[in-house]
């Protein structure tokens, strides 16, 4: 009997055993000091709140969940795990990147690098436009994009504009709001 791997990957069943999957381990004290020292440079987060969470590594990203997982990781060899808590940082210890769902997660203990969008900005970002700010004064590489105190995603300045990180999936697919010009949709 042939089964899917989750690439989507056919296999003969006897084939199943011999494919090993990328095991999720917990980050060490000085990778785990890195990291959170980044996210209070970076973004102004208080490393306090993550007292009740771990950090696990899984290739060249690190997920987030809750310390009972700690529980679930002594039994990896005998139970399938697929993922563990949530992808908080892409590439974390090369060219970090906050995911999303992190940045939503983090939401209002985001007190730096953030950009305040206006309600047209907001929806140029959520269909994936770029945006051309008023100033990038005090903002890094990736930034956290915010609409009234709100996060909705990441962004990266490119050329001094905003290049929106919206994964394909988010982004709105029908026309934008009347009150974006029609020069936007035609470049």
């Amino acid at each position: 009997m042939a089964s899917q791997n989750k690439h989507r990957r056919f296999f003969r069943s006897q084939d199943q055993e011999r494919v090993k999957e990328p095991e999720h381990e917990e980050i060490g004290k000085i990778q785990m000091n890195t990291l959170l020292i980044y996210l209070h440079d970076l973004y102004g987060i208080d490393t306090k709140i993550f007292d009740d969470f771990i950090f696990l590594k899984l290739g060249k990203d690190v997920w987030i969940t809750n310390k009972a997982t700690k529980n679930f990781l002594a039994f990896k060899n005998k139970l399938k795990i697929n993922s563990l808590g949530i992808r908080a940082i892409r590439n974390a210890f090369d060219v970090p990147k906050l995911t999303t769902n992190f940045a939503i997660f983090l939401n209002n203990k985001i007190t730096k690098n953030y950009y305040d969008m206006t309600d047209k900005e907001l929806d140029e970002y959520t269909h994936g436009y770029e945006i051309i700010p008023q100033s990038l004064e005090g903002l890094k590489n990736y930034l956290i994009m915010k609409n009234k105190n709100q996060v909705y995603g990441i962004g990266l300045i490119i050329d001094n504009k905003i290049k929106s990180q919206v994964p394909k999936g988010r982004k709105l697919k029908n026309q934008l709001s009347s009150n974006v010009d029609k020069e936007i949709i035609d470049e």
